[in-house]
């Protein structure tokens, strides 16, 4: 590639035309020796100098298509009768227009591939219990509490696999050569554990590791247990207002479990059964869906695990220490805003 230094000393050598080709080459060697030129590359320099008088290359004029154009007309109207179809599948319903083609029209008209994201799917009366919840949220936070919502102890189990997706754009194996570099990525038999957190203004509780399932016996051990001497560690005051969240699991309903919170919580606990109605199917509701799992699996996996169910419990205790408090009282802000929202829809579905 000549620079525009190069180019112009070619096109003052080649002067008015007295001098050749192989002369203009010979000069060019001798004040830039190392860089080759051919005569044919001369040749073609000075052909695009007195065509377009500079050394430069132009950018190509792309086509624009004419909106009266019949294939902006054909390709338009399907974009608006069907905005979801893939450009391959486009293309062979049109059959007169090729894919590169549609590509640029609906680009020149301002046509953009939005990527869908996909949430809760809610099922009939779902949308007046949420209201109500975040109502009744709204409510405590205008009456009582202006930062009420910071009071919520939010609550869930999760499971992570040793075959954890990986996010494949941010690896790299740095060589001089292919070192043929693979995952693994897939196994027959994986290894799962189950986990409990919860999350609090003051950070996040946990984790604790069920050997097996999450059963009713399981986690009415778990909060007598592991939970209560967590929550001796939370402010005195703070334990004193605050409000404890569990969604509608079957382990969470058992009887002895809501005997227990409403001993230990009274009217200050919510759930499926309790003082405060849980709404079901409410990802969006809650930290711990809304943020908390997807940090923990992003940071987690950032680099493959080996299928060994100690090495993944460390890799997640790992995880919740690279969180900051900071971090975790932002997603009180956010979860603020996703309260707000939810009324602002009526319950409906807002993401």
């Amino acid at each position: 590639m000549l620079s525009v230094e190069q180019k112009i000393f070619l096109v003052q050598c080649y002067g008015t035309g007295e001098n050749s080709y192989h002369y203009v080459q010979e000069r060019f060697f001798e004040k830039f020796p190392g860089v080759y030129v051919s005569t044919y590359a001369i040749r073609q320099l000075i052909k695009k100098f007195k065509h377009t008088g500079s050394v430069e290359n132009l950018k190509r004029k792309k086509k624009l298509f004419d909106e009266d154009d019949a294939a902006t007309v054909v390709v338009l109207q399907s974009a608006a009768e069907n905005p979801r179809l893939s450009l391959r599948k486009r293309a062979q319903n049109l059959q007169i227009v090729q894919k590169s083609q549609i590509q640029k029209i609906l680009k020149q008209n301002k046509f953009y591939p939005f990527k869908p994201h996909f949430n809760q799917a809610l099922e009939n009366g779902d949308d007046a219990k949420r209201l109500d919840f975040c109502l009744w949220v709204g409510d405590k936070i205008l009456n009582e509490n202006n930062q009420f919502h910071k009071l919520i102890l939010f609550s869930d189990e999760s499971t992570f696999s040793t075959n954890g997706t990986v996010a494949s754009q941010h690896v790299r194996y740095w060589s001089t050569e292919n070192p043929k570099f693979r995952i693994p990525a897939h196994r027959q038999y994986l290894k799962k554990v189950n986990v409990w957190c919860g999350i609090s203004y003051f950070g996040i509780i946990g984790p604790f590791f069920f050997e097996n399932t999450c059963n009713r016996n399981s986690y009415m051990e778990m909060l007598q247990t592991f939970f209560s001497d967590k929550l001796d560690e939370l402010p005195l005051q703070y334990r004193g207002q605050m409000y404890f969240q569990q969604d509608g699991c079957p382990a969470h309903c058992a009887r002895e479990v809501t005997e227990w919170l409403n001993m230990k919580f009274g009217d200050r606990w919510i759930g499926r059964y309790g003082p405060v109605m849980w709404p079901a199917r409410s990802p969006d509701l809650t930290i711990s869906d809304a943020y908390l799992w997807g940090r923990l699996k992003q940071l987690c996996f950032q680099q493959p695990i080996e299928n060994n169910v100690d090495i993944l419990k460390q890799r997640i205790l790992q995880s919740i220490q690279m969180i900051s408090l900071e971090e975790v009282r932002k997603s009180y802000d956010h979860i603020r805003r996703q309260f707000e929202k939810c009324v602002e829809h009526g319950g409906g579905v807002f993401e």
